[in-house]
């Protein structure tokens, strides 16, 4: 453990890792409660988890009264892409607002460059602690909507075992919330390498405002994915065009669902995941 503890890679990943929580401006004290502000997330997370859960047992109630394998179905691959949507939108949204410590700023090239490390190493580095601080975000939320996937996965007609339905979700909404990961920090590193080193701050910033507005304009589209089971069960042309689709398409196929829409969803989340990886 000492070992490891000394090798540059983790001393520089805890670096910017503590980094990501204080923005380069704040004080101790506006640390501290920076940290309480991520509890009282979790808080809010977990309320509204309940909520959810409280909602759909009535959802998911009225079903089982149907007696309908058919709408059952329906109803839960439409649950299922706002269940994975949700921490990708999340994560998305804290992405971009630390995002661009990804990138070496002039402090990084001053300090960091005069030691016996690479580049590749301090990109790297940050890219690992901004995905440990994402995760973050991505367990809390995991967390709070675990009560409701467990509601949608211990139905009657539910397909496959319990383990493997757990499996089969895990795997996409992990993947999911790597793509929104990934995908942030690919649109923000082609568009800054291309920028004019003068303008770069003003780029930089317009670009993340821009990416907020656009989650924001998003959200509405989030909030109705439960209320369009038809649809996205029947591959309807706009699901195309829907990352949590994506990855709802994936968690099928995973649990051996050998629809032809179903499966064209899961290679598009694969080579997108893969595209903007190698970005």
């Amino acid at each position: 453990m000492n070992r490891f503890a000394d090798e540059p890679s983790y001393r520089l990943t805890r670096h910017f890792f503590s980094g990501l929580f204080d923005f380069g401006f704040l004080s101790d004290a506006g640390v501290q409660s920076f940290k309480r502000l991520i509890l009282g997330f979790y808080a809010v997370f977990f309320g509204i988890g309940l909520l959810l859960l409280r909602m759909y047992m009535g959802k998911y109630g009225s079903l089982m009264s149907l007696e309908s394998p058919e709408k059952y179905l329906s109803a839960v691959i439409a649950d299922h892409t706002f269940l994975i949507g949700a921490p990708m939108w999340i994560v998305a949204f804290v992405t971009i607002l630390v995002g661009h410590a990804v990138f070496p700023d002039e402090t990084d090239f001053r300090i960091l460059m005069a030691l016996p490390i690479t580049r590749r190493l301090v990109f790297g580095t940050k890219l690992a602690a901004l995905a440990l601080f994402s995760g973050l975000f991505i367990v809390g939320v995991q967390v709070s909507l675990g009560p409701l996937f467990v509601l949608t996965a211990i139905g009657p007609w539910a397909e496959q075992t319990f383990p493997v339905r757990v499996g089969a979700y895990g795997v996409a909404t992990l993947l999911g919330s790597l793509f929104a990961i990934l995908a942030v920090v690919a649109v923000q590193g082609v568009l800054l390498i291309g920028a004019p080193r003068g303008r770069l701050t003003t780029l930089a910033a317009t670009l993340r405002s821009s990416m907020l507005c656009a989650l924001v304009v998003s959200l509405p589209l989030l909030i109705r994915l439960p209320f369009q089971p038809r649809d996205l069960g029947n591959g309807a042309p706009w699901v195309f065009a829907t990352p949590p689709a994506w990855f709802m398409g994936l968690e099928r196929v995973l649990l051996a669902d050998d629809r032809g829409h179903m499966q064209s969803l899961a290679a598009i989340a694969i080579g997108a995941t893969v595209c903007v990886a190698i970005l």
